[in-house]
C-alpha cells in the first residue's frame, strides 16, 4: 500500500514537473446588465455557459478542483440594472479584442449586453483593487430628487450621514458619510433622477437603498425607482494595454476614470444597441 502511494505520488510530481507552463492572456469585458433580477451567481453562470457555447479556451486554476479563471467587479444587488459592469477572463489563446468582442456578442443572452473588450497585462491590478467608487441613478420626482440632493449637501457639510441598515442582528444605525462623494438631481429622457456618486471604503461599496431612504426621509419603492449603476470609477495606475479601438491608450499616472466613459473607446466592432452594489 505504501509502495503504491509512493509510486502514485512520484508519478504526479513527474507530471507536474514535465508540464510546460501555459501562456495565458487576460481580457477585461465591459457589459450591461439589462435584467435587474439577475443575481451575481446568475451572471457568473451566464458567462460560464457563454464561454462553453463559444468554445473559448478558458484558463483554469491549478489544483485538484480547477475552476475557470473568471473574476468580477463589486457585486450588484438583485433589483439593480447596470450600464458598464466589468469582469475579467483569462484564455489560453490570444485574441484580438475586436474578435473576442464579436464572439461574446454572438453568444451572450439578451439579458447581458456587451459594451467592449480590451486586453490587460497579466500583472495588472484586479478589478476590485482598482475600483474607487461608483455612480448610481434612481428615478423619482423632481421635487424628491432635489430634496435628496440638498440633504446630501447638508450631510457632506456636517460630516455625518446616519443610515439605518439591516444586519443579521436586526436594524443598526451607521454613519455612511465616508461613502458619499456627490449627489445630483438630473433630468433624463425617462424623467428626473437622483444621481449619487459614492466612494469605496475599505474596498467596499454600500447598499445604496438605505442611503436614499435616509436622504429622502421616506421610503421609495425600489421597483419604481428603477435603480441603475451607471458606471464604476477606477484609479488608473499604469497605461491600459491594447484597447479594442486600437488607438486609445490611457496616459500613465494616477487618475480616476469611469467605466462608461472608457467603454466608448472599447467598442470597436460592437453594435450600438449593446450598452449594460455590493453591501458593506
Amino acid at each position: 500500500m505504501i509502495r503504491f502511494i509512493l509510486i502514485t505520488g512520484l508519478s504526479l510530481l513527474e507530471g507536474i514537473l514535465m508540464t510546460e507552463p501555459r501562456e495565458r492572456y487576460r481580457y477585461r469585458v465591459t457589459y450591461e446588465k439589462r435584467q435587474p433580477y439577475l443575481s451575481q451567481i446568475d451572471i457568473l453562470n451566464v458567462f460560464r455557459r457563454t464561454m462553453r457555447r463559444a468554445d473559448l479556451p478558458v484558463s483554469y486554476s491549478e489544483g485538484f478542483n480547477p475552476q475557470p479563471l473568471l473574476s468580477f467587479g463589486p457585486a450588484l444587488p438583485v433589483g439593480f440594472r447596470a450600464m458598464a459592469e466589468q469582469m475579467e477572463i483569462r484564455l489560453d489563446r490570444d485574441y484580438e479584442p475586436v474578435e473576442l468582442a464579436g464572439i461574446l456578442r454572438d453568444n451572450l443572452p439578451p439579458a447581458i449586453g456587451l459594451v467592449g473588450v480590451r486586453r490587460v497585462e497579466l500583472k495588472a491590478p484586479s478589478i476590485n483593487s482598482s475600483v474607487v467608487g461608483a455612480v448610481y441613478r434612481f428615478k423619482m420626482s423632481e421635487e424628491d430628487a432635489d430634496i435628496c440632493r440638498r440633504a446630501a449637501l447638508e450631510a457632506i457639510s456636517s460630516g455625518t450621514l446616519p443610515v439605518t441598515v439591516m444586519s443579521k442582528t436586526g436594524p443598526q444605525n451607521r454613519d455612511q458619510i465616508g461613502f458619499l462623494a456627490e449627489a445630483r438631481a438630473v433630468g433624463t429622457d425617462q424623467g428626473f433622477c437622483l444621481e449619487l456618486e459614492l466612494r469605496t471604503s475599505d474596498g467596499n461599496l454600500p447598499n445604496t437603498l438605505p442611503m436614499v431612504a435616509a436622504l429622502a426621509q421616506k421610503h421609495h419603492d425600489e421597483g419604481l425607482m428603477n435603480p441603475v449603476r451607471i458606471e464604476l470609477l477606477f484609479k488608473v495606475l499604469e497605461s491600459d494595454v491594447d484597447i479594442a479601438a486600437g488607438a486609445v491608450v490611457e496616459s500613465a499616472g494616477e487618475s480616476t476614470v469611469g467605466a462608461a466613459e472608457s467603454a466608448a473607446d472599447q467598442t470597436a466592432g460592437v453594435s450600438g444597441d449593446a450598452r449594460g452594489e455590493g453591501e458593506s
